[in-house]
């Protein structure tokens, strides 16, 4: 009789937490920060969101990173997908980062008709500057062919 009882709460148990509960937050930020592609010379900055129960119908996730150059903040938008299970939103080049300086990143839920749901802020440091990224890429086009710009018009000897 114990076995049936004990059973009975583990099943009442999963069932519960299979429920969304209105008052959990839909999101969390997951990770995020910098990165610094040599190849092509360019900074980015990503933001990673991880839902935490199901998304509303035509919902949108919204990325707003802090301009590195000052002015208006970038943003990007992303649709989230049902089985997914994390969302990168990852901003347009950019400009100006500095190492140590925390940049802010702002994650946004909407609904879909634009309302909005849930914000959550964050800050990410980077800890290089981006001086260390060459003037021009090494590199173009997608099978990574060198850049005769960026060896003074002479490609490099093999």
């Amino acid at each position: 009789m114990t076995i049936r009882v004990a059973w009975g709460l583990v099943l009442a148990a999963l069932v519960l937490a299979g429920c969304d509960s209105g008052d959990t937050p839909y999101l969390k930020i997951a990770g995020g920060g910098f990165v610094f592609n040599y190849r092509i010379a360019e900074a980015t900055c990503n933001v990673v969101a991880e839902p935490l129960r199901a998304l509303p119908e035509g919902a949108v996730l919204e990325g707003e990173f802090e301009n590195p150059q000052g002015g208006e903040a970038l943003r990007v938008t992303r649709t989230p997908v049902a089985p997914q299970r994390r969302y990168m939103l990852t901003s347009p080049p950019l400009h100006g980062v500095q190492a140590d300086r925390p940049y802010g990143v702002t994650l946004r839920l909407r609904d879909a008709a634009g309302t909005l749901l849930e914000e959550h802020v964050r800050a990410f440091t980077s800890t290089v500057d981006q001086s260390v990224l060459p003037k021009v890429p090494l590199t173009i086009g997608p099978g990574y062919t060198r850049n005769p710009e960026s060896f003074g018009g002479v490609p490099p000897a093999r």
